[in-house]
């Protein structure tokens, strides 16, 4: 299991190549791993810059955009999901 400390290595080199989808991606590892307040602050800080990039999802129901929602994300990254009610669509 990777430390706190390489969590925030990684998501600070990101940053530094530009990719602040990655780099918010390490900061909530590193989250999930130990809930430290200063990591939900950078999280809270990153996570409108990315979101403003994220493409809009459209449906009258929850999980309508739910499930297009998931259906954006690249295969490898809708693991988060497991076990959710949202399904993808037709």
């Amino acid at each position: 299991m990777a430390t706190l400390q390489d969590g925030l290595k990684a998501a600070l080199a990101a940053l530094q190549a530009g990719e602040q989808d990655a780099a918010l991606e390490s900061l909530l590892a590193s989250w999930r791993a130990r809930r430290v307040p200063e990591l939900a602050d950078l999280i809270d800080r990153l996570s409108p810059l990315v979101a403003e990039k994220a493409p809009r999802v459209e449906g009258k129901r929850l999980l309508d955009k739910q499930a297009r929602w998931i259906a954006l994300a690249p295969p490898g990254r809708r693991t988060w999901c497991t076990g959710c009610s949202a399904r993808s669509p037709r």
